[in-house]
């Protein structure tokens, strides 16, 4: 939409039913770009949330989330947040809010660095862009709407990640011990391994572990390219990843395929490797840049099946070069779950 100050650029993310409020929650990104520049992004994008009764179809409240305890605004809406100068945005469509035991609500977000001067957005480690991750938590106030606060930051170091942390994916442990995976990074070093990141909080969100390399629960450290993953809790009480992983170390986003699903072990936090399940991969006239990524995974909660939504950019390409076909047929791919004691 075109405003008086620019582009405003829109988008609602998946959200969450609250069965105590029985109340609709939906994360909104937004942000009025003045300029065709893709760095304004990274100093403009807001978060908002709405509220509905009747499962999405009306919002009786919508408002930007600002932190509620001190001195904050619409300009300053967090600490170490000043819009016009860097941001806060939300992740892929895989980076869905939580509710967790406590009732608070949990939404991950990215927010890129400010230089060391104070005055723009910072970019150290010299990738296509540079953000770290942290969490926004919300809890329920006497009115039916949202306080919010912010977590501590998580920052990655800009030598092994070069892009800083990307699109954090989050699930609460049995233990209520939190588990936060992210995006990394190797595209301006592609001699450093490529990997997912992960954290730990134990704390309720507030306070994060100095994140580390992913890995299986043999301790062996698996390659992904720089794509988004999802976590998720399923009604049978197993956790389960879904993502890429790659034989061979991958450069900055590629390859993005192929595409699995394995369950995360709730003692270490870590990927159980002999539980991976290949949901779909590249097949004979596919491109070579085909992108299995870019979904968002869900429970059927009348079969129990995880349903994956994905658009596979590159299959059957009706382009050709060396660049993505960025056309797709939706697919939507059933991976069914056994109950295990």
């Amino acid at each position: 939409q075109q405003t008086s100050a620019g582009t405003l650029h829109r988008g609602y993310m998946p959200g969450l039913y609250d069965a105590r409020q029985g109340v609709f929650f939906v994360p909104i990104g937004q942000a009025v770009l003045p300029t065709n520049d893709p760095w304004e992004g990274f100093q403009r994008w807001t978060v908002r949330y709405a509220l509905s009764r009747d499962g999405g179809r009306t919002f009786f409240h919508e408002d930007q989330i600002i932190q509620s305890d001190g001195d904050y605004s619409a300009e300053h809406p967090l600490p170490g947040v000043w819009v016009g100068k860097n941001c806060y945005m939300l992740g892929d469509i895989t980076c869905a809010p939580i509710q967790i035991r406590t009732g608070e609500i949990l939404l991950p977000v990215q927010i890129p660095p400010i230089d060391p001067d104070g005055k723009k957005y910072h970019n150290p480690g010299g990738g296509a862009s540079y953000t770290d991750c942290a969490v926004l938590i919300g809890c329920w106030n006497e009115e039916g709407t949202l306080d919010w606060r912010l977590s501590d930051v998580v920052r990655a170091d800009a030598s092994r990640t070069t892009r800083g942390l990307i699109e954090p994916t989050i699930v609460e442990m049995p233990d209520r011990r939190l588990l936060m995976v992210m995006r990394g990074s190797n595209d301006a070093n592609p001699e450093i391994p490529g990997t997912k990141w992960f954290s730990i909080s134990e704390d309720g969100a507030q306070s994060w572990s100095v994140p580390q390399p992913w890995a299986y629960t043999d301790g062996d450290v698996f390659y992904s390219p720089s794509a988004c993953s999802q976590l998720l809790m399923h009604s049978s009480g197993r956790i389960f990843w879904v993502g890429n992983i790659c034989p061979e170390n991958p450069r900055g986003n590629g390859p993005r395929h192929p595409l699995l699903i394995g369950e995360v072990d709730p003692n270490s936090m870590l990927l159980r490797k002999e539980t991976l399940l290949t949901i779909d991969q590249r097949q004979p006239g596919d491109a070579s840049s085909l992108q299995l990524s870019n979904f968002h995974a869900r429970e059927d909660l009348m079969t129990g099946e995880i349903i994956v939504h994905l658009s596979p950019f590159g299959r059957n390409p009706t382009q050709t070069g060396q660049g993505i076909d960025w056309t797709g047929d939706a697919y939507v791919y059933r991976v069914q779950v056994e109950a295990v004691e």
